[in-house]
């Protein structure tokens, strides 16, 4: 198991570690031994589930999250990234009809932020961001009939 502290900071945790360096707990007080050296800790927050855990030593706050073996080889493979998706153009789902347009050219958007409603089949269909990034260029007005597959909205390339 690993201990990342502060998403950076790693610390390698076994049987052999983890008896030398908690020492006591009771409550949300644990010491901690480190280099020698007893520490006093408070628990803030735990979260089990995630193994998230907060902690404040010395007046200074600390995230800690436990990692198994296996989540730190699953976190190394191309598919399990998580950096941000690289989407440039946003094209047409499906045929229908422009009603709305919410952003303009130039405007900065978040993901998930809708940008435009497009009408199909009597239904409002939102269309939202899948990146955040700033909009270059809006190729559809409001009115305007489109095709599946048709360029709506082309992003700033990052």
């Amino acid at each position: 198991m690993k201990a990342i502290v502060n998403g950076n900071h790693s610390i390698v945790l076994n049987e052999d570690t983890i008896k030398d360096i908690v020492l006591w707990q009771e409550g949300d007080t644990v010491i901690l031994r480190d280099l020698g050296k007893n520490i006093r800790a408070h628990i803030i927050s735990t979260n089990h589930q995630t193994r998230e855990y907060q902690i404040e030593i010395n007046k200074k706050i600390y995230q800690v999250k436990l990692e198994t073996a296996l989540e730190s080889k699953l976190a190394t493979l191309p598919m399990m990234s998580k950096s941000a998706p690289t989407v440039n153009i946003i094209k047409s789902p499906m045929p229908g009809l422009v009603l709305k347009i919410n952003k303009s050219a130039g405007d900065e958007v978040i993901a998930g932020e809708t940008l435009l409603v497009l009408e199909a089949m009597k239904m409002e269909n939102q269309i939202k961001s899948p990146v955040n990034g700033r909009i270059h260029t809006i190729n559809v007005q409001e009115g305007a009939a489109v095709e599946k597959g048709s360029t709506l909205i082309v992003f700033d390339k990052v």
